[in-house]
C-alpha cells in the first residue's frame, strides 16, 4: 500500500483586494454594476467606466 499522501492547505495570499485597482467596464448597470459594487465593498479601489 502507498503511504498516506498529506495535503497542504494552500500558503495564504499576501495581495488583498485592498491593494490591488480593478478596472470595471459596463459599470452603469447590470453586471458591470455589480461587479463594481462588490470589487469595491471588498476594499478594491474600482476604476469604473461605461459609455
Amino acid at each position: 500500500m502507498p503511504p498516506a499522501v498529506r495535503l497542504r492547505p494552500p500558503a495564504p495570499s499576501r495581495s488583498t483586494s485592498a491593494d490591488r485597482t480593478a478596472p470595471v467596464t459596463g459599470a452603469a448597470d447590470g453586471i458591470g454594476r455589480t461587479c463594481a459594487l462588490r470589487l469595491a465593498a471588498a476594499g478594491a479601489e474600482v476604476r469604473a467606466a461605461d459609455r
